[in-house]
C-alpha cells in the first residue's frame, strides 16, 4: 500500500459514521409523520372541556367523561392552564 494512504484523512469511516447517525432518526421520523397522516384514528381533532365536577374528552370517534372524584391526580403545568383552573373555581 502507499504510505500516504495511512496519513490521509478518513473520508469513508468519517462519512459512514454520519450516515448511521443521521439516517436512523430521519427514518423514524418520516416513518412516525407518514403513519401518524395515514391513520384517522390517531390524527383526529380531540376537544377537552372542564366543569366544575367533570371534564369531558370529545374526539371524531369516541365521547369519555371523566369525574374529578376518580382522577388520581390533577397538576396545572403551564401558567395558561392554572389561568383556566382559576377561572373554572371561580
Amino acid at each position: 500500500m502507499d504510505p500516504s494512504f495511512y496519513t490521509q484523512f478518513p473520508v469513508i469511516p468519517v462519512a459512514l459514521g454520519l450516515v448511521m447517525t443521521v439516517l436512523p432518526p430521519y427514518s423514524v421520523l418520516r416513518t412516525s409523520k407518514k403513519n401518524y397522516d395515514s391513520n384517522d384514528r390517531i390524527s383526529e381533532t380531540i376537544s377537552y372541556g372542564f366543569d366544575a365536577d367533570v371534564i369531558e374528552i370529545t374526539g371524531e370517534s369516541f365521547h369519555s367523561k371523566l369525574t374529578l372524584d376518580k382522577i388520581y391526580e390533577l397538576t396545572v403545568t403551564k401558567k395558561l392552564g392554572s389561568n383556566m383552573a382559576e377561572q373554572a373555581s371561580s
